[in-house]
């Protein structure tokens, strides 16, 4: 699950190279990216998305989280944690989702490499049941170039 607004982002780049990384391995990965299939309206102005649109995604993360064996939250650093709509997400889910299951956890910062927002969201899987694995990926901008 990526949690970045930002559709083509690093955290998304970083993602795409994890599935490639795990494909090898004959690991079948599916991203379920937050900026393509919103969960909530971020413009509050006015809705881009369809109600039904946005229920339809709600009901496919959960369903694609109930149903995967291992998961991973991808997030920018926002402020030295992790971004609202991945908190946004995380909140349509709950310990059934993640009940003794790994949980990967992968960030990018656009400023210092900071593997803060990777502290909390252990926190959080920790409170879901799920179980963080120890190796985790902070990655920065110029890890990009």
């Amino acid at each position: 699950m990526i949690g970045s607004a930002q559709v083509g982002s690093h955290t998304n780049a970083l993602s795409k190279y994890l599935k490639g990384q795990l494909g090898e391995h004959d690991v079948e990965v599916e991203i379920f990216d937050l900026a393509e299939k919103p969960i909530h309206q971020l413009d509050f102005a006015g809705t881009t998305q369809a109600v039904d649109e946005i229920k339809n995604n709600v009901k496919s993360l959960q369903s694609k989280a109930m149903e995967a064996d291992f998961l991973i939250l991808g997030t920018p650093n926002y402020h030295g944690s992790f971004s609202g709509i991945l908190k946004n997400a995380l909140d349509h889910l709950n310990m059934d989702h993640f009940k003794m299951k790994p949980v990967g956890l992968i960030c990018n910062s656009g400023g210092i490499v900071s593997s803060e927002p990777l502290s909390h969201l252990r926190v959080i899987v920790r409170s879901l049941l799920g179980i963080a694995v120890p190796t985790q990926i902070a990655t920065h901008d110029s890890d990009y170039v």
